[in-house]
């Protein structure tokens, strides 16, 4: 992957009159893969759509089918395979509506104590689980612990833990990312934010908050974050959110995943040649 830094030229859309204009809007800003939920950013959108995974797909840790956002299914369920790991990893936890959070939140007060519900479990609105876009997983194991499933670094769980950036899925919660995330190290705990933005976050060792906070520096009319590998060109820059909406002009050549960030504003990122891997 070559991380290149290159000057957006201002009027190169206008150079081009093929382009089309994209209004979004404040409830767009709740939206995405890339939306960051934590302490500091509830959780806001309304309604996720989800689809099942049973155990056609691999071991759950129910006998009922578990819900992700569909925008998972795909690249989790290849990663899975592309590893051989569907009868030795098991799905422990999935969507989870805010309702459900609380009771999980409050049962984990009541089994083990206040500090380690804090270290290990979001309040309501503030877990990635309600997004969708998170799964804990865990080795088959006699018992399995609910809040802190086994994930050890060898055998099947570091082949996954290995690939799964190249699927679009980072490691959400690190030892060394602690003060930042305030929650302590969940190896079990994966989020999805697609590629090549998994691949980015891990080549330079970031945590989504710090992620989000990087790329502010590529604005829409400036500078833009460009990356060539594998004979594909891939632009990310990011665009704030003032007053009601904002507008901008994307062209129709290229293809685009637009995403807010949950926060203050959109990270756009755009794909050409797209004899690409990628998952969007």
């Amino acid at each position: 992957m070559n991380v290149l830094i290159d000057k957006y030229k201002k009027d190169s859309y206008l150079q081009n009159e093929e382009y089309e204009t994209i209004k979004l809007t404040k409830e767009d800003l709740y939206l995405g893969n890339l939306i960051l939920v934590n302490q500091g950013n509830e959780f806001k959108q309304k309604g996720v759509k989800l689809l099942p995974i049973d155990n056609l797909y691999f071991e759950i840790y129910c006998d009922k089918p578990i819900y992700v956002s569909q925008e998972i299914i795909k690249p989790l369920l290849n990663l899975i395979n592309s590893i051989n790991a569907r009868k030795k990893l098991i799905a422990v936890s999935r969507y989870r509506s805010e309702e459900e959070q609380e009771e999980i939140y409050n049962n984990s007060i009541l089994e083990n104590g206040i500090e380690y519900t804090k270290k290990y479990v979001a309040r309501p609105k503030e877990s990635e689980h309600q997004t969708g876009l998170a799964i804990d997983l865990g080795e088959i194991v006699e018992n399995v612990d609910f809040i802190c499933p086994s994930f050890p670094d060898y055998g099947i769980c570091k082949d996954f833990k290995d690939l799964a950036k190249e699927y679009g899925f980072i490691m959400r919660y690190k030892k060394d990312k602690e003060n930042i995330t305030n929650i302590s190290e969940e190896k079990w705990h994966f989020r999805y934010v697609g590629t090549p933005h998994a691949k980015l976050i891990n080549k330079y060792n970031y945590c989504l908050e710090e992620y989000i906070d990087f790329l502010k520096q590529f604005k829409y009319n400036t500078n833009h974050l460009k990356i060539e590998e594998n004979n594909s060109k891939i632009e990310i820059f990011y665009i704030e959110m003032k007053g009601n909406a904002v507008e901008i002009n994307l062209d129709k050549h290229k293809k685009y995943n637009i995403s807010g960030n949950n926060v203050d504003g959109f990270i756009i990122t755009s794909f050409e040649h797209m004899e690409t891997n990628y998952e969007l």
